[in-house]
Formats: C-alpha cells, sequence, structure tokens
C-alpha cells in the first residue's frame, strides 16, 4: 500500500512542479509588465507574491533605459542637552555604501546600497506612456474606467508609503550609525536624481549633469537592528 502511494506521489510530482513554475513565472511576469488591462485586475495578487522576496526589475532593454542616478540622503533631528531639537546637516547614504563596494567586493556593501535603492524606486513611478494617457482621460461615467484610473492611482499611492517606510528605517539605521543609537527623534529622506552631463561634457563629473531634488516630511524614528 505504501508503495503504491509513493508510486503516485513520484508521477504526480513532475505535474505539480510543472504547474508551480508556471504561477511562479506567470505571476512575476504580470508582475514586471507595463500596466495593462490583465496587470490591473491582478496587479495587487501579483504584489502580493513577489514582494519582497521575488522583487525584481528589468530596465537595461527598456525602450527608455534608465541613465542617471539615484542618490539616497538622510537628516536627522536631535535633541541638545537642554532637549531642544537641532536638524543635522545631511548624511550621503548612497555614495558611502557605494564607496565600501568599490574596495570590497565581497562585503555587505553592494546588499546595503540595493535595500536603499528599491525604497528609491519604489516611491518614483517611471515613465509609463500608457499610464499617462488614461491618468488624462476623463472616465465620465464610464464605471470601467473610473475603476482602471482608481486601480492606477491606488497602487502608485500605496507604492510611494511602502517606499517611503523603506527608506525610514533605512534612515533610522543611519542616524544610529552617526549619532548613536536611539538619540534621533525624527528622520528625513531626500532623494537626488543625477543625470549624466550631455555627450559634448562626458569628460564632467556626473554632478555636472542635470540634478532634481524630491524632499519628503520629517518622519518618526524607527528602532531597527543596525546594518
Amino acid at each position: 500500500m505504501m508503495r503504491r502511494a509513493m508510486g503516485i506521489v513520484r508521477s504526480l510530482m513532475p505535474a505539480l512542479l510543472i504547474a508551480a513554475l508556471t504561477i511562479h513565472f506567470g505571476l512575476l511576469a504580470i508582475y514586471l509588465m507595463p500596466y495593462n488591462p490583465v496587470k490591473v485586475h491582478l496587479n495587487e495578487l501579483s504584489t502580493r507574491y513577489v514582494d519582497p522576496i521575488f522583487t525584481q526589475r528589468w530596465e537595461l532593454f527598456a525602450p527608455e533605459p534608465i541613465i542617471g542616478s539615484k542618490v539616497f540622503l538622510v537628516s536627522c533631528r536631535i535633541p541638545d542637552e537642554s532637549g531642544e531639537m537641532h536638524e543635522t546637516q545631511w548624511i550621503d547614504v548612497t555614495t558611502r555604501l557605494y564607496d565600501m563596494h568599490y574596495r570590497s567586493r565581497i562585503s555587505s556593501a553592494d546588499r546595503l546600497a540595493r535595500a536603499q535603492l528599491a525604497g528609491m524606486y519604489t516611491m518614483s513611478s517611471l515613465h509609463d506612456p500608457l499610464i499617462e494617457h488614461l491618468e488624462k482621460i476623463d472616465p465620465g461615467d464610464d464605471e470601467a474606467a473610473k475603476g482602471v484610473v482608481e486601480t492606477i492611482r491606488a497602487a502608485k499611492d500605496a507604492n510611494v508609503r511602502r517606499g517611503l517606510r523603506m527608506l525610514t528605517r533605512m534612515a533610522s539605521v543611519e542616524c544610529d550609525r552617526v549619532h548613536g543609537a536611539g538619540v534621533s527623534r525624527q528622520v528625513r529622506v531626500q532623494m537626488l536624481d543625477v543625470a549624466p552631463p550631455a555627450f559634448s561634457k562626458r569628460d564632467e563629473p556626473n554632478e555636472k549633469g542635470p540634478m532634481k531634488r524630491v524632499d519628503y516630511e520629517w518622519q518618526p524614528y524607527e528602532s531597527v537592528e543596525p546594518y
């Protein structure tokens, strides 16, 4: 009886494995594809499955690949001896982690850099012509069109909240590293989008290129395990 049961299990294993892989890669494909009617309906399901274990981005071969750099900066609010709050200067987290990674390729700096980049890319919506077109359309009395627009806006708002929470935790860790554990009361994050200089100025450093700065409001400090 046991031998027969094991035989049935062995015969079903290939089919179960194929089904599991099909579902896995199908949800990944939906997660990564541009917004379309299929993704709008299955976006919540695919996001729940993919985030955070299988999160990934593929933009190297996109029609408009990313050509700039994102820089994550942190400011901390810390009390002095009288209890009055003071805001610190901005701390460049990204450049420090990249320098650590360049000095030692087998260090944990690469994984730490990817953690803060994940938060920044989660918050910043990429250029998507379909989304931009849909957001400009007045749905009127069309309930289906209203549902699509509301779903897109809700997904973007959820990404901003999730990304800000990720960056707030990274900022809290950085404030602990610089000023001591638990000293900070609030943290603030800033994102820089730095585009490289024009080709005619290619010998100049990247800092000479166009720069876009985005500031976010002060967030409560969170106690996070140090990295």
